[in-house]
């Protein structure tokens, strides 16, 4: 009976093996960053999405119109990609798991370890290890829409470094101002000199003008305000598995026009 045990059990063991050994070689060592646990009307580098699909570092995840999928990463943390996205997965060097939005909306939830996302201008990360639940949709224009309804958060310009604090039960929209206006520089042309009179007296040339200073950074426009109960109520439901999309149209609440500072 021992024996039989014993067969079974490496038999197991060589086949967990083989497995870990074949999807390391498809992946090219990259690697595994979670798993996707609901899809629908997805893809994974333009294959579509089957149950337990293993999600790799450097994977681009997209989703249709009225679709989304769903990704664990280690215990209880994952993300949701809303419908009409698109967001590559990585292994950051934090521990913590990064998705980059490249188009759409990504909704992530954690009881411990969150997941830091990124967009073009900012990096949004949950204050330190606490219970999150915050979404981030990247808008046209660039500019980007930010709620928490589960813990802080803190959302850093990736340009200036500048950041600041998000606190629960808050949303932010922003969008990178213009640069200011330049002045530029106007050259005069001496008139020229009549016929039969002396030119004037020769004067030096004035001095080489100092070379502008590099223009700076160009700040942004925070609008901050607090999540209306029905936000709030969608952002559940989307955090459960249930409605998708859900955007600036249900954030409601009265806000503010602030600018990033430090916590």
């Amino acid at each position: 009976m021992s024996y039989r045990f014993t067969g079974v059990y490496l038999g197991r063991t060589v086949f967990a093996a083989a497995l870990a050994f074949s999807t390391a070689f498809a992946s090219g060592n990259r690697a595994v960053i979670g798993r996707a646990i609901a899809a629908s009307g997805a893809a994974i580098d333009g294959t579509s999405i089957h149950f337990q699909d293993i999600i790799f570092s450097g994977n681009v995840l997209t989703t249709a119109n009225d679709a989304r999928a769903l990704v664990r990463f280690s215990g209880a943390t994952q993300a949701e990609v809303l419908e009409n996205s698109s967001v590559e997965f990585a292994a950051g060097s934090s521990g913590l798991p990064h998705a980059r939005i490249i188009t759409g909306a990504i909704l992530t939830r954690a009881d411990h370890k969150g997941v830091l996302v990124e967009t073009s201008q900012y990096q949004i990360e949950p204050k330190g290890q606490q219970r999150t639940t915050f979404l981030v949709e990247r808008l046209p224009g660039k500019a980007t829409y930010v709620a928490t309804l589960r813990g802080g958060i803190f959302i850093i310009d990736r340009a200036t470094g500048r950041r600041f604090s998000l606190g629960e039960g808050h949303y932010a929209l922003a969008a990178a101002g213009g640069p200011g206006p330049q002045q530029q520089e106007q050259n005069k042309q001496a008139p020229g000199v009549p016929a039969g009179q002396a030119p004037p007296p020769v004067t030096p040339p004035p001095p080489p003008a100092k070379p502008a200073p590099p223009p700076k950074p160009a700040r942004t426009a925070w609008h901050i305000g607090s999540l209306s109960p029905a936000a709030s109520v969608a952002l559940l439901a989307a955090a459960a598995g249930g409605a998708v999309g859900i955007g600036v149209a249900v954030s409601g609440g009265g806000g503010k026009a602030a600018s990033p500072s430090s916590p």
